[in-house]
């Protein structure tokens, strides 16, 4: 079993930790903790329409563990266990099967563990490792997310397709009110496929709601220091790239914005609007990109989604600066029981660099122990 390498700053959260054991020292009504399981699962089967390739398999075993210390101070922890074997179960093409099995790899992944601590009535401190905050659906875990994947300017920006996981310690500077919350978010953190970068972020967000609407906007800015020498590395290892070299930089930065509009209508029906947009600049070269989805539910049971991308990465090709990607991913929900869902879903890409058109119908399920 291979474990992934799992740092955080040092500094911070020793600090962090001090700290935290002092308030908790101080919390004489303690008795016990109060821990919430979960375990949960995916199950799939797709096709690639262009190569013909079916795959069917179990995606991933998912682990959540959240514990309550008292009202101020929480941890939780987010393992993902994934094999190879697994992703790939049946693997062939119309004409031929497809090439040697990969090897038995099991991984235990830790997509977030962290501490949270409410340290007063408007300032909270978190700790550990995490998903970055600056989007509301990079924080998503997949099983959480409306679609199959997290968009692509998060996957080939950030990191994997789970998102931009980070270590390291973050803020919320907050006032609120009864139907309304304004938020200053900072982290600072390490990021990187090996967490070999420094990323420092801030997000400004304003939330309001009533019984029927909510509606959160919000910007953030970044900058990163990089130690290796490929700032859109979650391209690195993909094998369909065609040996196409990504141009190289050390200090990134780059700001975005984005607005969820939520709105519940009569009869159980909902209406969920996301759109985000995000400059990644490294050098004097500016490499935008974006999405935008809509997600309607005529019942509690059932939704319907649609949602478009578009993103430029850099190239070093001659006479080749940059190439874009698009895609429209529609797709359909049903969800039988609570925290079980069955999905079919379409992704077609127009201008695609290494991606392929695919059919994929999955069903998640999660328990609650």
């Amino acid at each position: 079993m291979q474990l992934k390498s799992f740092h955080i700053l040092p500094f911070f959260t020793s600090s962090i930790i001090m700290l935290f054991c002092s308030d908790l020292n101080s919390q004489n009504s303690i008795t016990k903790p109060d821990i919430d399981l979960e375990i949960g699962g995916e199950i799939f089967a797709k096709q690639t329409t262009e190569s013909g390739n079916y795959m069917l398999g179990l995606a991933a075993i998912m682990v959540d563990v959240d514990v309550i210390f008292n009202d101020k101070i929480s941890l939780f922890g987010a393992f993902h266990f994934d094999s190879s074997p697994w992703h790939d179960l049946l693997n062939e093409t119309r004409q031929t099967r497809m090439g040697t099995p990969s090897p038995y790899d099991i991984e235990l992944e830790v997509e977030e563990f962290y501490l949270t601590w409410n340290t007063t009535g408007f300032l909270t401190i978190t700790a550990g490792r995490w998903f970055s905050r600056i989007s509301p659906v990079n924080q998503l875990h997949l099983a959480d997310f409306q679609f199959n994947m997290k968009p692509r300017i998060f996957t080939s920006y950030w990191g994997n397709n789970h998102g931009m996981a980070i270590d390291g310690i973050g803020t919320k500077l907050y006032y609120n009110n009864s139907n309304s919350e304004m938020a200053l978010k900072t982290e600072l953190a390490k990021n990187g496929i090996e967490k070999e970068n420094t990323l420092l972020t801030n997000t400004l967000s304003y939330t309001y709601h009533n019984e029927t609407t909510t509606i959160n906007p919000r910007i953030f800015g970044y900058w990163e220091h990089q130690s290796n020498l490929h700032p859109f590395f979650a391209l690195e290892e993909e094998e369909n790239f065609n040996n196409q070299e990504l141009q190289t930089g050390h200090k990134i930065n780059g700001w975005g914005g984005n607005l969820t509009i939520e709105q519940t209508m009569r009869n159980d029906q909902s209406l969920l609007f996301t759109a985000e947009w995000m400059n990644r600049k490294f050098g004097n070269r500016s490499y935008p990109g974006g999405y935008a989805f809509l997600v309607y539910s005529p019942t509690d049971k059932w939704n319907a989604s649609i949602m478009y991308q578009q993103l430029k990465l850099p190239l070093l090709e001659p006479g080749i600066g940059s190439m874009s990607e698009k895609s429209i991913t529609t797709g359909v929900s049903w969800f039988p029981y609570q925290n079980h869902r069955l999905r079919l879903e379409y992704q077609h890409y127009g201008e695609k660099i290494y991606h392929e058109n695919m059919l994929l119908l999955k069903y998640t399920f999660i328990f609650d122990v």
